[in-house]
């Protein structure tokens, strides 16, 4: 088995990440995201294209290469660089989903199964599978993957056990909304500790008609049946554009949290924590340290 490289998140990281939103609901975001500082997240514009799930899905490689990789390979491009290196394969507009992506860019999909017309020179320009050395198919496979919402009984909750899953680990994902074909990057996500449902996501649309290109957005969510619905901003003076915010979350797009792992969460977890519970614990782990230098103090 190959070595893996994700590196794991310092119990300080986890705690930085929630925050009180309003009574009840608590938020957590992804490794180093601070939603009022838009140097914090990647939030690539796909200028009007249609590749926002590449666009969604390389903010979330970005992201994911600065925060849960230790060594990244050489020749690997970074930060911003990731959608454009993207984008280089193509001569026309490209579809697909960002699992594909992800899969791709740690070597273990053909790109030509994506959509879209790619150029003819594609092969010599030498891109994607950066990771091939690092990770077995196996491994990539578990670690780049989708989860469906789905229409059980449980589908609400399900989700959003993922979700928290992902968030309290530190990582990003895309989301996808059917009807309109669309995706968007997900930094962050508050939760009713009592229905341990989401409450609302952290969104950054990557430039197209829907949200600000430039900043990240608060989305209500909403149940409706046994199902997530995007039910507006938060903020009235976002401009809608037209857009009919009353959509399901479709699939969930991850990078970084294995679907092993989060599934197991998803399926036998234990109850969301509150926030509370998490103070709790960072209170007793002070406690013990206190206790610990004062054992070692010379008599």
């Amino acid at each position: 088995m190959k070595k893996r490289v994700i590196l794991p998140l310092s119990f300080g990281i986890i705690l930085s990440g929630i925050s009180s939103v309003h009574a009840g609901d608590f938020t957590l975001f992804a490794a180093g995201v601070d939603p009022n500082d838009p140097t914090s997240y990647y939030n690539a514009d796909q200028m009007q294209t249609p590749t926002c799930w590449a666009a969604a899905g390389s903010n979330v490689v970005a992201h994911w290469q600065d925060h849960h990789v230790d060594s990244v390979p050489a020749g690997t491009p970074t930060g911003t660089d990731v959608y454009s290196s993207f984008l280089s394969l193509y001569s026309a507009p490209a579809g697909g989903n960002s699992d594909k992506f992800y899969q791709w860019w740690l070597g273990y999909y053909s790109t030509e199964s994506f959509d879209g017309t790619l150029k003819d020179d594609w092969q010599s320009l030498n891109v994607g599978g950066y990771y091939k050395d690092v990770y077995t198919y196996e491994e990539a496979m578990d670690m780049a993957w989708s989860h469906y919402t789905g229409n059980s009984d449980y589908s609400a909750r399900y989700a959003s056990r993922a979700i928290y899953y992902a968030l309290l680990n530190g990582y990003s994902f895309a989301i996808g909304i059917p009807g309109i074909r669309h995706a968007f990057t997900v930094y962050g996500a508050s939760f009713d500790p009592v229905t341990e449902l989401v409450t609302s996501l952290y969104l950054c649309d990557s430039g197209y008609v829907v949200f600000s290109k430039d900043k990240m957005h608060r989305a209500r969510i909403n149940l409706t049946g046994n199902k997530l619905y995007l039910a507006g901003f938060y903020t009235e003076e976002n401009d809608f554009a037209g857009y009919n915010t009353h959509r399901q979350l479709d699939n969930l797009y991850f990078l970084g949290n294995t679907e092993t792992d989060t599934m197991n969460f998803v399926w036998n977890g234990e109850a969301i924590p509150e926030p509370s519970a998490f103070g709790l614990i960072a209170g007793l782990g002070a406690l013990a340290l206190v206790g610990m230098r004062r054992r070692r103090r010379p008599q």
